[in-house]
């Protein structure tokens, strides 16, 4: 079997992040100091500044458990709709706007840390956090080759 893509997988990505930060230094004793500390960021998702992106919105109906599935893009579709027929449809973004998916607005990472100093020579120091990974904008690389922008033909 063969397949062949269509279409630019070029993208001019964007991002807009925030991170905020605050630390606090407590001196417990003459050798024990504890760090606390707290990180909040907003990843907003990235996006291309064509809008030229496109996903698969799965849902499913509560009521009887059944899937669907929904076509969006984010800039005018120039192949023809699989649902209408016509070409040239405009953004359908299901409320998404120009990424197709929600920020994520909870993402704050707690800070711990300690530093015990054992003798004049020696400190022990221990800490533990929670962080969040980045997919280096691999979602919108995977919006950017799905239809209507990229197609995909298999031949056997």
């Amino acid at each position: 079997s063969i397949e062949r893509g269509e279409g630019s997988a070029a993208t001019n990505g964007r991002q807009n992040a925030y991170h905020f930060y605050a630390q606090n230094d407590w001196r417990a004793t003459s050798r024990l100091t504890v760090n606390l500390g707290v990180r909040y960021e907003i990843n907003n998702p990235p996006y291309d500044t064509t809008d030229n992106v496109g996903t698969l919105l799965v849902s499913r109906d509560g009521s009887n458990g059944k899937y669907t599935g929904t076509l969006l893009w984010g800039n005018v579709n120039p192949r023809p709709d699989p649902l209408s027929g016509r070409v040239n449809e405009p953004a359908r973004t299901a409320g998404y706007g120009r990424t197709l998916q929600t920020s994520d607005w909870n993402n704050f990472a707690p800070r711990i840390g300690i530093a015990y100093q054992i003798n004049r020579l020696t400190v022990v120091r221990a800490g533990a956090s929670v962080f969040y990974n980045s997919t280096f904008f691999q979602e919108l690389q995977d919006k950017r080759k799905f239809y209507p922008y990229n197609t995909s033909q298999f031949f056997t």
